[in-house]
């Protein structure tokens, strides 16, 4: 776009502007030209030019409207109007686009009433959004004699196939004219369909008539397609009809599907990766290769691996986002979409908060308008200690930016944790954010709420009693008190809790304390015990002021009364409502949060 705009620039800041009808002339043959080329081409693409200039007369016309429009600006947009208007089709496509009705809440109510060339509008609008009850149902209203031999037909296939109805899309290609201008575009089509099936007779059929046309990054993406539906088996018979020497660039008209499929396949990929390397990290321990290999998520991207064994790449987050560079900056904000979230999912906070800056929001890529890329935006710019952040949550309504607050919340929270304690509160949280999105009831959610209070348990484990354990001669205090003392029964259980695997419930910890403070009833022998504890426990909490009032906070995060209600249910075999797993994981991130400011977190393998 950037060239059609600069080339439009010199135009119409020469001195001697050209006639609108010679503009007209050059530039219609640049696009017969283009659109010739295109309809041997096996991808739906009008041509750069083409979409460059319809964009940007519908940018300028809008500038027009708000009465924003320069001297030069004015000329453009003559240029552009003038290139489109030579025809009957062009009229109504320039009409159809200007018009500025956009995509309307229910666009089958007049579809008797509006152009073909409005139908079509609306009909790829509505499969870009997703509404393919919508898309199905204006395709249908669409004419024969309005369109190409064959064009209706590839119109109704292309829904089918945004719509996952694959078997129909392979059956309706089948129905296309092998001389329709729209026919190579449908055989790529259908055969990516047959890929997704598995439907290896579709497949070598469709390859008979199209071969020679597919791109290498179209082989790569159907090399995927298949391999996904193959469930990682292998596909020795169909690689043999892949050419060998494979040497694709970003100017490959198949290049921006392909890499906007293979981000998302290996996202997932990336995010079970670091699963598998924080639970190994929390249990101790070293993931062999083969458990690895053996993991069902993992062998689902062997296909996207294969093709990145293929191009020689080193896979990780960073890289994939590179991939899609060149496809966002041709303004796709599918691609924007999936380079965020994958980034977002593998924690790369930071570098995605460097793409927001590299590709801001403006009419090329409008990605200020999706609330989920603004929510993804917003939540990595939180976590990288951004101001941008700021800025974007401007752009979230209220109702919006409630849960994503509450998600990056949840991820600073666990990002203080300690391994065991981090992968016990997300799975918890990860279950009860399910069983919510289903409004499940009637599901006992007893184990969510213990794996919640089994993360609390785990930090105070780990944060104090093993650390004042270590720091402390326990049985010699022990000998100094009496058997009855309940001081003396805190520390038996502080001096279990220092043993390796093992650790304090949370009713002993409650008691150990209310022990740590001083009684004035204390005989001799039990204060001085108690001092000497305080000391130890005063090295521990050395960046805390009021240090008994830090530990009256902690023990009420732990009172009877809270652990009896939501924790204590479940674990006595009675049902726990989800509204009370809900209020668990409140009280959760409250005690986590207070926790991990007042107690630091001790390397685990030295305890």
């Amino acid at each position: 776009m950037a060239k059609v705009e600069s080339a439009l620039s010199a135009a119409a800041r020469s001195r001697h502007i050209p006639d609108y009808a010679g503009f007209r002339e050059r530039m219609a043959r640049r696009l017969v030209d283009e659109g010739q080329e295109s309809s041997a081409s096996l991808h739906p693409d009008p041509g750069p030019t083409t979409i460059a200039a319809i964009t940007l007369l519908g940018r300028y016309h809008g500038l027009l409207k708000r009465g924003s429009f320069s001297p030069i600006n004015y000329r453009r947009y003559k240029l552009l109007f003038g290139l489109f208007t030579g025809s009957a089709r062009g009229s109504e496509m320039v009409n159809a686009l200007l018009k500025g009705e956009g995509f309307p809440t229910d666009p089958t109510l007049d579809a008797d009433d509006v152009t073909p060339a409005t139908l079509r509008m609306r009909l790829i609008i509505a499969v870009e959004k997703g509404a393919y009850d919508d898309a199905s149902f204006l395709v249908g209203r669409l004419d024969e004699i309005d369109h190409d031999p064959g064009e209706r037909t590839f119109l109704r296939a292309l829904v089918a196939y945004a719509s996952g109805k694959f078997v129909r899309t392979i059956k309706l290609v089948e129905g296309i004219p092998l001389d329709a201008i729209d026919r190579p575009k449908s055989a790529w089509m259908a055969a990516k369909a047959a890929a997704l099936l598995a439907d290896r007779a579709s497949l070598d059929k469709l390859l008979d008539e199209i071969a020679d046309r597919i791109s290498p990054f179209g082989w790569l993406h159907l090399i995927e397609l298949l391999g996904r539906s193959l469930d990682g088996q292998d596909y020795p018979s169909f690689r043999d009809r892949v050419p060998q020497q494979l040497v694709g660039r970003s100017a490959d008209p198949a290049y921006e599907e392909w890499a906007t499929l293979h981000v998302q396949t290996m996202r997932p990929y990336l995010t079970r990766l670091r699963e598998i390397v924080a639970a190994a990290e929390a249990a101790g321990i070293t993931p062999s290769a083969d458990e690895i290999a053996s993991d069902a998520t993992l062998q689902q991207a062997a296909p996207a691996l294969f093709v990145e064994h293929v191009l020689g790449r080193e896979t990780g987050a960073k890289e994939l986002a590179e991939l899609l560079d060149p496809v966002i900056t041709k303004g796709s904000i599918s691609a924007f979409r999936a380079c965020i979230e994958m980034l977002s999912d593998a924690g790369e906070f930071e570098i995605v908060v460097r793409y927001a800056n590299r590709f801001p929001h403006n009419p090329a890529l409008p990605w200020h308008r999706e609330l989920d890329i603004v929510g993804a935006l917003y939540s990595a710019a939180v976590l990288s200690d951004e101001r941008f952040s700021r800025r974007l949550k401007r752009l979230m309504p209220p109702d919006r930016l409630e849960p994503v607050v509450g998600a990056v919340r949840r991820v600073e929270i666990a990002r203080r944790l300690t391994p065991m304690g981090r992968t016990s509160f997300l799975s918890a949280a990860a279950e009860l954010d399910h069983i919510k999105a289903i409004d499940d009831q009637w599901r006992d959610c007893g184990l969510i709420s213990l794996g919640l209070f089994r993360a609390l348990e785990l930090e105070l484990n780990v944060r104090l009693a093993k650390p004042l354990a270590a720091r402390l001669d326990v049985p010699a205090l022990r000998a100094r008190l009496s058997n009855r003392s309940a001081l003396a029964a805190s520390l038996n259980e502080l001096r279990k809790a220092s043993r390796p695997g093992r650790g304090m419930m949370l009713g002993n910890m409650r008691d150990l304390l209310t022990e740590l403070h001083l009684n004035p009833d204390d005989d001799a022998a039990t204060h001085a015990v108690r001092q000497d504890i305080r000391g130890e426990l005063n090295s521990l909490l050395a960046a805390m002021i009021d240090k008994d009032r830090s530990l009256n906070d902690v023990g009420s995060m732990i009172s009877a009364v809270v652990v009896g209600k939501l924790r204590n249910p479940p674990a006595h075999g009675q049902f726990l409502r989800m509204e009370d797993a809900v209020e668990a994981l409140r009280h959760v991130e409250d005690a986590l949060e207070l926790i991990t400011a007042i107690l630091p977190k001790v390397n685990e393998s030295r305890l």
